[in-house]
């Protein structure tokens, strides 16, 4: 009967690190599909204009916007993380 009780406490400590992680698991997702939407935009235009082709531009334009907004999030949440005590990185320069 104990193990039941440590159980259901280990279930209710773990239970804000779960919800933490979902939301910042929706917020890479919201960011992801910002940049995939405004990078296909950008490329179908640029594609447009140049003779590769409106399809081939907005494709690579999502995927490039894509990438590019969850770096964007990653740096951003590094920045965050510097004045926290524990935080080893000096530099921000160190990983690029």
């Amino acid at each position: 009967m104990e193990s039941v009780g440590l159980q259901r406490v280990g279930v209710v400590q773990r239970l804000p690190l779960l919800v933490v992680n979902l939301v910042a698991g929706a917020l890479v997702l919201l960011f992801a599909l910002a940049g995939f939407f405004t990078g296909g935009i950008a490329g179908a235009l640029a594609g447009k204009a140049s003779d590769r082709g409106v399809v081939r531009g907005a494709g690579l334009g999502a995927v490039a916007g894509a990438v590019l907004s969850v770096e964007i999030l990653e740096a951003s949440r590094d920045l965050l993380r510097l004045g926290r005590p524990g935080w080893r990185r000096s530099s921000l320069m160190v990983s690029y």
